[in-house]
């Protein structure tokens, strides 16, 4: 999903309030900063996480879940180590799978399924997503 299209549920109240608590305080902690914006699992029954990927670094917000809605506290992390490696895994068809594997030099991966992590009405549109962070990073 793209920035815009969160942005305007955000605006319409068809999203979790906490998400757009933590939206804000990202774009509060990182003014004028432009980024690329991957939210994982909004779609699906998985727990939602935010990812923002700027030039010199990636931030990931996590949530608590409580039965049905996400609660505080929810959980920035910001990685500041370089890449060291990327992959990204395509297919013939876009209802198949797009794969990003994002391996930084610390050890730790950020993985990315625009199948998993969407559902199938948006998995063409989380693929270009995948496509466009893969790009920028």
């Amino acid at each position: 999903m793209k920035l815009e299209t969160f942005e305007e549920r955000l605006s319409q109240n068809s999203l979790q309030p906490l998400f757009l608590v933590a939206h804000e305080k990202i774009k509060e902690l990182y003014a004028d900063k432009p980024f690329e914006f991957y939210v994982k699992n909004l779609l699906n029954k998985n727990e939602t996480e935010l990812f923002y990927f700027f030039k010199e670094e990636i931030v990931q917000v996590k949530f608590t879940m409580d039965k049905v809605y996400y609660v505080y506290p929810f959980n920035i992390t910001q990685y500041t180590n370089k890449v060291k490696r990327k992959s990204i895994t395509l297919h013939r068809s876009t209802y198949e799978p797009v794969e990003l594997r994002i391996d930084l030099e610390n050890g730790d991966s950020l993985n990315f399924n625009s199948v998993t992590d969407s559902n199938d009405d948006w998995c063409e549109r989380y693929a270009e997503n995948i496509l466009s962070i893969y790009k920028s990073i």
